[in-house]
């Protein structure tokens, strides 16, 4: 399959709020640059409307002083795993927390969790402050024995790490087919044998079912929008660790969480990114 590279020069913090329309457009991957990122469509939907439907995206997310720069490559089909290769090294999170590619040996000592990703076209290798954050609030909360559900899960990550540290039962979902598909290779690579539920699909397919921890690291837009479902899916004195949110977002989730029962409990903050802790009352 040949493709449409569009580079997009903007603040990287955009990223996080337009990756799900991006995908909603039809991109089949994204990939974080120091001052810019790629989005990657198939050539056999890229079109002029798709650009136009691009901009019209960016337009409203960004200031007057602000300046966006498109420009759009055609490429072939490529390993896309060698291009992975060049940026992603091992990478420990904390003393305990070591994420590692699948071509990297790590022998893990006493004590510490190592996670083996496969990176794919999905969000999550430990790299991005928001998964950094909720892995430390994961590892400063998280107790055995939990019933853990992640919600957005990408590659898999968050879960990947309940079930190293012990989590009775796992459900993890995404609304991307492609990041599913690599979840469920990461599940594999790590040998992971914990009870786990992974689908393609929305919060609202899942019944009949609560947990003792609940985490999302998305955006705004779609935190808001699962505040109800999280709610119903949450045991009384369960947690819910929220990442995803620059700062200047992060009050207006924790005053919508607050009206639905929930005790804002920690915030974390790197650089101008946060995550939130609240515990269901």
């Amino acid at each position: 399959m040949n493709w449409q590279k569009i580079n997009i020069s903007i603040k990287s913090q955009i990223l996080e709020q337009i990756a799900p329309l991006l995908f909603n457009l039809g991109a089949s991957g994204l990939e974080e640059q120091k001052d810019s990122f790629n989005v990657y469509f198939p050539q056999s939907i890229w079109s002029g409307d798709k650009l136009d439907a691009l901009q019209g995206l960016l337009n409203p997310l960004v200031t007057d002083a602000d300046k966006i720069d498109i420009s759009v490559e055609a490429i072939p089909d490529q390993n896309w795993n060698e291009s992975w290769k060049e940026n992603f090294k091992t990478l420990r999170v904390s003393e305990r927390i070591i994420i590692h590619p699948e071509w990297e040996t790590y022998q893990p000592q006493k004590d510490e969790l190592a996670i083996i990703i496969s990176p794919k076209m999905a969000f999550g290798t430990g790299h991005h402050e928001t998964t950094r954050m909720v892995l430390l609030l994961m590892e400063k909360y998280f107790r055995p024995g939990l019933r853990f559900l992640d919600a957005g899960t990408g590659s898999g990550i968050l879960a990947l790490l309940a079930a190293k540290m012990g989590a009775s039962a796992i459900v993890a979902f995404d609304n991307d087919p492609v990041a599913m598909d690599n979840c469920r290779e990461n599940f594999a690579l790590n040998q992971i044998d914990t009870p786990a539920q992974l689908f393609t699909g929305t919060p609202d397919q899942i019944h009949n079912q609560q947990f003792d921890m609940i985490t999302a690291n998305i955006e705004r837009n779609v935190l808001m929008e699962m505040a109800s479902d999280l709610h119903r899916l949450i045991v009384p004195g369960g947690l819910a660790v929220l990442s995803g949110l620059l700062d200047r977002d992060a009050g207006m989730v924790a005053a919508l969480y607050k009206e639905k029962g929930w005790i804002l409990i920690e915030e974390m903050q790197d650089k101008e990114w946060m995550a939130l802790v609240l515990r269901y009352e």
